[in-house]
């Protein structure tokens, strides 16, 4: 009967080696989370005010996607800044629309667009290295999504900073994280 101590130190070692690699593992979900918590991704990306069209057949279609977002419940039209002459049109966002914007201001033949029409999002976890004293590096690539309806409707041609190609793009970076008793945090 040397069987059953045998067969009992195997599972007893086979477990305790299982249990030391558990905190020596990280997710790619959970490091995408931890980078979530403590970097917010995704993030919208406020640039500003972005000049739009400045007269011709793109400024007729940027006027429609105004049109379709207040339809839709994004902005509300607001009062024009005071000293304005000619055509001025002051347009707010809604609770909707909050999130991704401060206006629509339209000046004569010029329309401006402050807010987000892309968001940085995390594409990928490249790897994790985790160190045996409780330290670990998660590499991971960023790109830029864009954010719906108003990328479609206010990127015409090439009057938003991540139109076309740079839509494609993606930056490697890192991060450095401490393990402690409640979890792991980001470090200097």
């Amino acid at each position: 009967m040397r069987i059953v101590p045998t067969v009992v130190f195997i599972l007893s070692s086979a477990m305790a080696l299982l249990l030391l690699s558990c905190g020596q593992k990280m997710s790619d979900e959970e490091a995408k989370r931890i980078i979530g918590q403590y970097l917010k991704y995704p993030q919208p990306l406020f640039n500003g005010s972005h000049a739009g069209p400045a007269g011709g057949k793109d400024t007729a279609a940027f006027i429609k996607g105004i049109e379709k977002l207040q339809a839709d419940g994004y902005i509300r039209e607001g009062s024009a800044r005071s000293g304005g002459r000619g055509n001025t049109k002051d347009y707010l966002p809604t609770e909707k629309g909050r999130d991704y914007m401060t206006g629509i201001y339209i000046r004569d033949a010029f329309a401006y667009y402050d807010g987000a029409v892309c968001t940085e999002v995390i594409k990928k976890i490249e790897g994790v290295d985790i160190e045996k004293n409780g330290r670990a590096t998660i590499r991971y690539s960023t790109g830029y999504e864009p954010i719906e309806p108003f990328y479609s409707l206010l990127c015409i041609n090439n009057y938003c900073e991540c139109f076309g190609e740079k839509l494609k793009k993606t930056e490697t970076r890192a991060i450095r994280l401490k393990k402690y008793e409640r979890g792991w945090r980001l470090t200097s």
